[in-house]
């Protein structure tokens, strides 16, 4: 049965609240990895940082950033409870050498960190953030663009894991798109 977000407490994953390095990073990729490939029917993932006291770049890169790029743009993450700005920044580093963008939530904010998105993208995630659920319709109207650059942009970050997809029916028939973020 799939539940709005299904959340992943890395320390007992792990069995640590120090994660560091890359041994300990790829056995934690193999459980992580196995955990959301038995979720068949789950596309929305928060993995919590509650307990965690010390993670390195070395094992971000080789397990939770492994993962979130598998699965981009099937399935989406959020990173939560960074109990310090220190762990932010090393999920920014991380994200930064590996080339992924990943959505965290840090001290109430939802943000992204990791290579820098485009203007557009931000302006996107920002108006998702503060909006439930948008159609391309309105996303292209708020940021005054083309219904059709609109759409190209919001299937980019939908590939990139950054926001989610979903399917309605249109007023008038038909499908519909409309986008949200993880949270």
């Amino acid at each position: 049965m799939q539940v709005e977000i299904f959340k992943i407490r890395l320390s007992k994953l792990a069995a640590s609240s120090r994660l560091v390095g890359r041994d300990k990073g790829r056995l934690t990729y193999l459980d992580l990895d196995q955990l959301v490939a038995e979720q068949t029917d789950q596309e929305k993932y928060e993995i919590s940082f509650r307990d965690i006291s010390l993670i390195d770049a070395s094992f971000l890169l080789y397990s939770v950033l492994p993962v979130i790029h598998q699965y981009a743009g099937q399935r989406f993450f959020v990173l939560s409870e960074l109990a310090s700005d220190d762990l932010l920044d090393n999920v920014k580093a991380a994200a930064s050498e590996r080339g992924q963008p990943v959505v965290v939530l840090h001290q109430g904010a939802l943000r992204t960190v990791g290579p820098n998105l485009s203007r557009v993208h931000q302006s996107v995630f920002k108006y998702l953030s503060a909006h439930r659920r948008e159609t391309t319709a309105s996303i292209a109207e708020q940021l005054e663009i083309s219904l059709q650059s609109a759409g190209n942009h919001l299937t980019r970050m939908v590939k990139q894991g950054v926001i989610v997809r979903h399917l309605g029916q249109a007023e008038r028939g038909g499908r519909e798109y409309s986008y949200s973020t993880v949270l």
